[in-house]
């Protein structure tokens, strides 16, 4: 009986540590599949944005996109964004490894457009071409606050549209001034002439003579 007892308490001891082990990979795995969500929630959070015109861009968004030539080869990356004399550019960075030995130009924003995975800039030009302009200094350059939009920076868009609420003048017509002269000529035709002797002056009278002289 005795032997029998414990043997009894020997297995409801392990069944009952079976459960719990089990229980206790359950709620781990759990655990795992949660960290493992949470972590795609957190990639999907900072997904890169997409444009597709350049002018609903900042500063910040342009920095550091790649810029490519008609062939999809890749020209360089976007280092600045400036407002120079002339016009608003965006400097990029040709070759080089972490920054140095580039070769930096600066272009106007208006060469810029955007790829077509919205991801990132194309040029109509190539990187060998660039090479021949004007190397930018940078040693004293700094760009743009990163909140500030590029449609600010670009020139607008001009519109052959007359403004609202403007006159426009049109030239009289040759029918208009045949009109005009017909009313001239109508007027003074209308009017009755003078009658004959009208404005002279009248005769004199004859002064009286003294018969008895």
């Amino acid at each position: 009986m005795v032997l029998n007892t414990l043997l009894k308490t020997v297995a409801v001891t392990a069944l009952l540590t079976g459960a719990a082990v089990a229980q206790t990979d359950t709620t781990g795995t759990g655990a795992d599949m949660q960290t493992g969500t949470d972590m795609q929630a957190g990639v999907e959070a900072t997904t890169i944005p997409t444009f597709t015109d350049i002018r609903d861009m900042t500063v910040g968004d342009a920095l550091g996109w790649v810029v490519y030539d008609p062939a999809g080869d890749k020209i360089g990356e976007i280092d600045y964004i400036i407002q120079d004399a002339d016009a608003a550019k965006g400097v990029i960075g040709i070759g080089g490894f972490l920054g140095l030995g580039e070769y930096t130009v600066a272009l106007p924003l208006t060469d810029f457009e955007i790829g077509e995975k919205g991801m990132s800039f194309t040029l109509d030009t190539d990187k060998e071409t660039l090479k021949v302009q004007p190397e930018f200094d940078e040693s004293g350059a700094e760009s743009l606050p990163e909140e500030t939009k590029l449609s600010q920076l670009m020139e607008p868009e001009v519109s052959d549209e007359p403004a609202a609420g403007a006159t426009l003048e049109t030239a009289p017509t040759e029918g208009d001034t045949m009109d005009d002269g017909a009313v001239e000529d109508s007027s003074t035709m209308d009017a009755e002439p003078a009658p004959e002797g009208a404005g002279e002056p009248a005769p004199v009278a004859p002064e009286a003579t003294d018969d008895n002289n």
